[in-house]
Formats: structure tokens, sequence, C-alpha cells
């Protein structure tokens, strides 16, 4: 049925997404907010009813259409409770759904023909495609401008992957082109910005936002950002200028989360805390190795989190940099893991935790870092085992996977290691600092993770090394029994050769002798012997008898 429903609304011109669970479903509308979407109540993970009421909580405008089968009135209320605005029961006619989905669309775009976005001083009508700035003069943007503009401007203050925004302003997009977001960006704040330098609205990154409802002074890569005092959130500044003066005001602690900023925009984060400009640098350029220093009073780690992508059963490495001084905490993230906001609810539900300073943030990071290293360690494992099926069964790619699953389980192994370096460390500095006894007894734990996860890795590399040398034993096995094969049948070939050109050789002789005698010349004496016949024939018999023997005693017979 989803087949059918997909053919037909892309026959109809509808761009169309599927999810088969309500977990898929759910991190796509966060990921990229659809204009609608038809829910099938009967979802294998959870009840269709939970997933109605998660997909409002996370687009409050989003129209949902309920297709079941429950013909129940109250299945049917609680859906529509819930915020669903409209339940097909099954069977149903896809004509009807259609319409349906047409009259929602109308309502959808009625209501978006009335909204004009205001952008700085900037006006722009998205559903006319129209853009002023502040003196009323038009402005001219680029279709793909357009198209960026229609994915981020409906969402104020959302993250956007690059992936997403990438399928969004095209119909086969280049995954590896991202850069020429950055481009596009640098146009739309030309266009936009007031002062291009010093963007208050656009900001190019792994992902993207649009602030055009929030107070411009928070830069778009500013994804937290919180003042804690006694362990506890006391604040949330909207700007790093108004973190400063709070964190001053309550001494407290200060935790700044940010997302791939440019050297501008960590510029005052760097001139508020006095970080060292290497280290600075170092997060801004990425692609660093796992590594601890110290400037002075500040510690700076660089982590490498990892994540395993089913879909294409590869490993993702991201990068993380820590900066961690008396009163302040700096992560920057460069990737799409660690779930740092996890490790924020851990800590605020736990303020004993987090009244142990900068220490407790960096060990409850380390151990979210930990944590997600064991999805990657069983999506390793069951990509093993699945080689080790592979192995015996003569599959042709098992050796390429082999090498590529080695270079991932190499650079898992690295990290790994780094990761041990970093924590024992950070415990050989535990008595100089006077770390906290608890956590020092945490930082241990996660030493112990770590360990366990460097064992069963190392292991990896060994089962991996075993299966290519068994893969190359086996391949070799096979190519042999292949010549053999072809040795066996090329000796049979001679076998037949041999046999073959034995009987033609005896057949010879008496063709030769009849061909002799069949000549049609005058003079020819043996013709007239009256024993002439009695001996052509016996030559005959006695040549292919001779013929015969010598044949038969060489085994060509």
């Amino acid at each position: 049925m989803l087949r059918a429903l997909v053919l037909n609304l892309r026959a109809r011109g509808y761009n169309v997404t599927t999810a088969t669970t309500g977990k898929d479903a759910i991190e796509q509308v966060t990921d990229l907010p659809p204009d609608i979407v038809v829910l099938d109540l009967g979802r294998p993970d959870r009840d269709g009813l939970a997933v109605i009421g998660e997909l409002r909580s996370c687009e409050p405008m989003l129209p949902v259409i309920v297709l079941s089968a429950r013909t129940s009135g109250q299945d049917k209320v609680a859906a529509l409770d819930l915020g669903a605005v409209d339940y097909v029961t099954k069977p149903f006619d896809m004509n009807e759904l259609i319409a349906r989905l047409r009259a929602m669309h109308r309502r959808s775009a009625t209501t978006a023909d009335a909204t004009t976005i205001a952008v700085g001083e900037s006006m722009i009508d998205l559903s006319r495609h129209t853009a002023r700035d502040g003196n009323g003069a038009a402005l001219h943007l680029t279709p793909t401008e357009w198209a960026i503009l229609d994915v981020l401007l409906p969402h104020p203050g959302r993250l956007i992957s690059t992936r997403s925004l990438l399928t969004a302003i095209s119909k086969n997009p280049d995954h590896t082109a991202s850069s020429y977001l950055r481009i596009y960006f640098a146009n739309l704040r030309r266009k936009l910005e007031p002062v291009p330098s010093r963007p208050a609205t656009y900001s190019p990154s792994r992902a993207w936002a649009t602030a055009s409802n929030r107070d411009p002074g928070v830069p778009m890569t500013l994804v937290d950002n919180a003042v804690y005092v006694n362990g506890h959130r006391s604040a949330d500044p909207k700007s790093l200028d108004e973190t400063y003066q709070l964190l001053r005001e309550r001494d407290g602690l200060a935790w700044i989360g940010l997302y791939r900023p440019d050297l501008e925009e960590i510029r005052s984060v760097a001139t508020e805390f006095d970080l060292h400009d290497l280290a600075v640098e170092d997060a801004v350029t990425a692609h660093q190795r796992p590594k601890i220093e110290r400037y002075g009073n500040t510690l700076f780690v660089v982590l490498r989190p990892a994540r395993y992508l089913d879909d294409v059963e590869k490993v993702e490495f991201g990068e993380l940099h820590v900066f961690l001084g008396k009163e302040f905490v700096v992560t920057v993230r460069h990737a799409e893991s660690p779930d740092l906001a996890k490790v924020r609810r851990r800590l605020e539900a736990n303020p004993r935790l987090l009244c142990m300073g900068p220490e407790a943030v960096l060990y409850a990071i380390l151990d979210q870092v930990v944590d997600e290293y064991d999805p990657v360690v069983a999506g390793l494992e069951n990509d093993i085992d699945e080689i080790e099926n592979q192995l015996f069964n003569e599959n042709a790619a098992v050796s390429r996977r082999i090498y590529e699953l080695s270079g991932e389980v190499i650079e898992m192994q690295r990290t790994a290691h780094a990761l041990g370096n970093i924590v024992q460390a950070l415990q050989h500095g535990f008595d100089k600092y006077a770390v906290d006894l608890e956590l020092q007894r945490n930082l241990r734990d996660v030493l112990d993770h770590v360990l366990r996860v460097v064992d069963r890795v190392d292991a990896f590399r060994v089962l991996l090394h075993s299966a290519l040398t068994v893969n190359s034993t086996l391949v070799g096995q096979r190519q042999n029994e292949e010549m053999r094969r072809l040795t066996e049948t090329s000796l049979a070939q001679n076998e037949e050769v041999k046999r073959i050109s034995a009987w033609a050789a005896i057949l010879f002789a008496p063709t030769l002798v009849g061909t002799i005698y069949g000549m049609n010349f005058d003079h020819m004496p043996e013709l007239h012997w009256q024993v002439g016949y009695p001996l052509a024939v016996l030559l005959m018999l006695v040549t292919s008898l001779t013929l015969y023997v010598i044949f038969k005693k060489r085994g060509w017979l």
C-alpha cells in the first residue's frame, strides 16, 4: 500500500519522503519539516497516537492526516484531540485521499501567503518571492537563494543539516559540494545584512539556521548558552555580551556551546576568556588529533566522537573541542555527535555534580563520548560477523569490504587509544589541581570503559587480519582447484586427441593402398597379377594390425 501511495502522490507532482518507524518520522520532521504528514497509526516501534503528539510538539503548526484501519470513534477522537487535522479509514479511495491532501495544501498555502518575514531591515515575502531593503528598494535574489530562504525562514532558530538543505535546493544533491553553500550564504549576507562582515542572521556551518525572529546579537553558531550558579541553571543569556556580564555579577559557571564557528565568531569568546591563539586556531580549522593541552589556567581538549551509520554501514568520526577555565566551559562541535544536549540535561538534573565545576562538565562530556562508542563497536562487530559468514560463500566483494572495514577499525583504534591517554593525563593532575574525590572515581570509571572499548577494537583488528589471511588462503585454494580442473580437462582432451589420431593412422594405411591401386594408369603390372588383389588386401590388414598393436602398447588405444 505504501508503494502505491507514493507512486500516486509522485505522479501528481508531490515530493514524497517515507519513514517506516515512528522514530524515523520524528527525526525527519525535526530535521526538515514537511508541508503535510500522512500517518498510519500502525507503527512497528510505537503507537501512532504517541507519534502524533511528538510530531505536534516538534512542529505545532504541522498538518497531520491520519490513515488507519481503526474505525472506532474513540480512536478518531483521540487522534483529532492530539492535533490531527483529518482521519481517513482503510480501505479508502485514492482520489478521496488526494482531494483531502489538496484541500489541506490550499489551507496551508493560504496561511503562508499572508506571511511576510522581517530579516534585519529587509522584508521577505516568501509567497511572492519578493524582497525589499529598509529603504523600500527591491532586492534581487537568485532562485537558489530563494530556495535557501524557503527552507530556513519558516523555521526560525532551528538547526537544519547540510544534507537536508542540499536536498531541498537541488533535485540531485551532491553532498560533497556543501562548500558551495558558504558561497550562497556569503551572497545572502551581502544582500541582506547591514554589515556583511559581522552577520547577525546568516552563518554557514555543518548545520544551518535562521534567526529572523530572535535577538540579532545571537550568533548563528551559538547552540546553547547558559550561566550556572550552585549547580542550577541561573540564566539563559540572549547574547555573549550578556553572558559575560552575568558571569561577573553572579560568580557562577558559564557554558557556551558553539557549532563550527569561524574565526570572527569565536574571537569574542577568545578575548573574554583569554584563550590561547594556537588553541583558538585549532578549534576553528578542526582536523586535529585527539589531545589535551594546558595554556596557563585554561585546559584545551580535543576529542573524536564517533557514530555508526546503519544505512551505509560506516563509521562517521567527528571532532569536539573543549576549553575549560575556572569559571567557564566552551564547547566547539564540528559534527553531529556527541549529543551535548543530553549532557546538559544530565548535569542539570544533578546539581551536586555540576557544583564540582568545569571538571564535572568535562567528565560528563567524556562519559557521553565513550557511551556513544558502544553502538559503534556493536556495529563494527556485526560487520565482522557478516564478513565471517561471507568468507566461505565465495563472495567476490568480501576482500574489498575487509579492507574498508580495516580502515575504520584502525581509525577507531587510534581514537580510543588517544582518549585513554587523555583520561590518564587528567588522572595525573588529580592531586595538583585538587579534583573532587567523587569526580576522580567517575573519571576512573570512564577510563575503565575506554579500556574495554580499546580491548574490543584491538581484537577487531586481529580478527580482520585473520579474516584477510583466511580469505587470501581461500582465494588461493579456489585458484588451485580451478587450475587442477583445467589441467584435468586438458589431459582428458589430450587422451581423446591421441585416440582419434591413432584410429586415423590405422585407417590411413588401407586408404593409401586402395588409393594407389585405384589409379587409372595403363602400365601398372600389379593389376594383371593373378594374386594382386589378395596381396593388396593382405597388405591393408597387416599394416592396420601392426599400427593397432603399436598404438595399443603405447596406451593410445
